[in-house]
């Protein structure tokens, strides 16, 4: 990213309390610009844990940015976990298996999840399917939310399946934190510019960090797949 002062303000202390979950989307450099926050927030001491859904992380990135904060680039890799999910029902099962793992055995993990919509609109997903399995993904995400895990979902701004605008709005109701890239061509030479926006700066709050099991479990076994 070019721009310092955006970078800076993802890193700010007042851009997200780290406990509640949050949604990032936007223009494609929301990728290297949130592999830049992971270093920061592991520097700060957070324990890092990546969903992949799309081959979006990037571990050169992470690596070239340690390095620009003269880091210990290699122990840094070895502490931040990595999990990917190739297929809708494999995301599925993950992120079933992490809110099992976390109930059991609550950690102070922070997730990252990248471009969890994508394979929902893989060829070989029916658009009906597509949409009825974002929805399943909502209500376990709505879970996460109950049990106080907390996460940052990465993604872009648009896809050409037009069920992508209803699953933008999932994530949006799920988070209470929300910011989009936008990229802009200005100026005679059509330099790019970026603009973070907050998009809902008079509703920031953190949600419970623990939830009643029983209603928990209840609700996980009405909403599991078939």
């Amino acid at each position: 990213m070019e721009s310092h002062l955006l970078v800076e303000s993802v890193q700010s202390v007042h851009f997200w309390d780290r406990r509640s979950p949050a949604l990032l989307y936007g223009a494609s450099p929301i990728f290297p610009l949130s592999h830049i926050l992971q270093v920061h927030l592991w520097q700060s001491g957070f324990k890092i844990y990546n969903i992949d859904c799309a081959i979006r992380f990037n571990a050169f990135q992470l690596m070239d940015e340690a390095l620009r904060r003269e880091l210990p680039g290699e122990d840094m890799l070895r502490q931040i976990m990595i999990q990917r999910a190739f297929t809708p029902y494999q995301i599925l099962d993950l992120f079933w298996s992490i809110w099992r793992r976390e109930r059991r055995k609550p950690g102070k993990t922070l997730y990252f999840i990248y471009a969890p919509c994508k394979q929902f609109f893989d060829g070989d997903v029916q658009e009906k399917e597509g949409e009825y399995l974002l929805k399943k993904l909502a209500s376990v995400l709505s879970l996460w939310n109950e049990s106080g895990i907390p996460y940052l979902i990465v993604e872009s701004s648009s896809y050409r399946s037009k069920i992508f605008s209803s699953a933008l709005a999932s994530f949006s109701a799920l988070t209470e934190y929300q910011w989009h890239l936008d990229a802009r061509d200005g100026g005679r030479r059509k330099e790019r510019t970026f603009l973070l926006r907050d998009m809902n700066l008079h509703r920031n709050r953190s949600l419970p960090l623990s939830t009643t099991p029983l209603a928990a479990e209840q609700e996980r076994k009405r909403i599991r797949l078939a």
